[in-house]
């Protein structure tokens, strides 16, 4: 519990850093960026702190790993958008129903059990974010609350489809590292927001790589 607390401060702190950076880069070569910088860096700490990077053997464990970082990837390009439209403060403000999304979805496909106090907690917080949004005096973002609610359902699925690797899906699947996991999902996040950057660019939305985005990724203040 008190490594979830710490988690959960860093993300918030995470959130108002992210805003600022987003005044002055696109949400995708911003995303993108991160992503490829904490590849290198997730896979050594891998390595340090769980005794060497394993590697899926089977097409089943390949297929979950796959899956897992194609979440990733949605959910975090949901979020950096999200962020753009809207503010750090309404980000932290949906960060409130992601547990309770994650509840709804593990007793929707039986991987946790919905008790009565899980149930009561949904509600509370569901109430909670949309009291907050509606008592804020300024008509929100649609698109941008939108997006991080999808956030929120993607980082859901996401524990749930680690939670599968990490403790072991069946009976004869031996547990995997989480730093392990989260390293193999990387790769394939990047892919998935390699692909938005390039999508973004030929339709002209905002050329996350274009000469102003370019000068701006230069400074080395960009993703500090």
């Amino acid at each position: 519990h008190a490594a979830l607390l710490g988690a959960a401060l860093i993300y918030s702190g995470y959130n108002v850093l992210l805003a600022q950076a987003l005044r002055e880069l696109s949400p995708v070569a911003f995303s993108l960026c991160r992503e490829l910088a904490a590849i290198p860096l997730t896979y050594a700490w891998a390595a340090h702190l769980e005794g060497g990077v394993r590697l899926p053997t089977t097409k089943h464990e390949r297929a979950r790993l796959v899956a897992l970082g194609l979440v990733l990837g949605v959910y975090q390009l949901c979020f950096a958008t999200g962020v753009a439209l809207t503010s750090a403060t309404t980000a932290g403000i949906f960060q409130a129903v992601e547990p309770t999304t994650a509840a709804i979805m593990g007793a929707a496909l039986g991987l946790e059990p919905m008790t009565r106090a899980r149930a009561v907690a949904a509600l509370l917080a569901g109430a909670g974010v949309l009291l907050l949004e509606a008592s804020g005096g300024v008509r929100p973002n649609l698109l941008g609350c939108a997006l991080l609610f999808c956030q929120g359902v993607g980082i859901a699925a996401y524990c749930l489809l680690q939670r599968t690797l990490v403790r072991g899906g069946d009976a004869s699947d031996e547990p995997w590292g989480p730093i392990t996991v989260t390293a193999h999902a990387l790769p394939v996040a990047a892919f998935v927001l390699a692909c938005a950057a390039v999508l973004d660019t030929l339709l002209g939305v905002e050329k996350p790589f274009g000469a102003a985005q370019r000068r701006r990724l230069s400074r080395p203040d960009a993703l500090a």
